[in-house]
């Protein structure tokens, strides 16, 4: 991403997190969840099939899930799934995103969106500050805590155990 395009995309990320404060914001039981988002970034074949199995589980579990992830533009599907995504050449000029499966991801109303990411990257905190979910959980990373509701210990270097964690602990909520 140039750094004029970036520098405008943090501006309307800015902007988003501002009215990110407007959105409803609750916690719901995971019993009683019903739609679940997973945002999520891989860097490898195996955390493909780490995410496919939390997937499964979720879905086993009784959980309607979409997916979303965000790719380079030289990267696209390096991983060959199914899984909806957005490219870096869909992002404009002045920072608007120009997906179609973005924006739906962005404005449907989640339980729990789970961001799936120990690294993360611009595309993805926009994402989660327009994110309509009510309840979005991630890592605990310094600077992150206004993107999240909840936030689960960072010692996890592994996707498999940074999502068991972070279900286990949504789990346990009852409310």
């Amino acid at each position: 991403m140039n750094s004029v395009k970036e520098f405008f995309f943090k501006q309307k990320i800015n902007k988003a997190m501002a009215n990110s404060k407007t959105v409803p914001r609750k916690t719901v039981s995971f019993s009683d969840a019903r739609n679940i988002g997973v945002l999520f970034q891989v860097n490898h074949d195996l955390e493909v099939k780490v995410l496919k199995k939390f997937i499964q589980k979720l879905q086993d579990s009784g959980k309607n899930v979409d997916v979303l992830t965000f790719f380079n533009s030289g990267e696209v599907n390096l991983y060959n799934f199914n899984f909806k995504f957005f490219t870096d050449s869909e992002i404009k000029s002045f920072g608007e995103i120009d997906s179609e499966d973005a924006q739906r991801f962005i404005d449907k109303n989640y339980d729990y969106l789970f961001f799936a990411s120990v690294e993360g990257g611009l595309a993805f905190d926009y994402v989660l500050a327009e994110s309509k979910a009510s309840c979005r959980v991630g890592i605990s990373r310094e600077g992150k805590e206004p993107f999240f509701e909840l936030m689960v210990g960072a010692n996890q270097k592994e996707l498999d155990d940074m999502l068991e964690n972070m279900l286990k602990v949504v789990e346990t909520i009852r409310v």
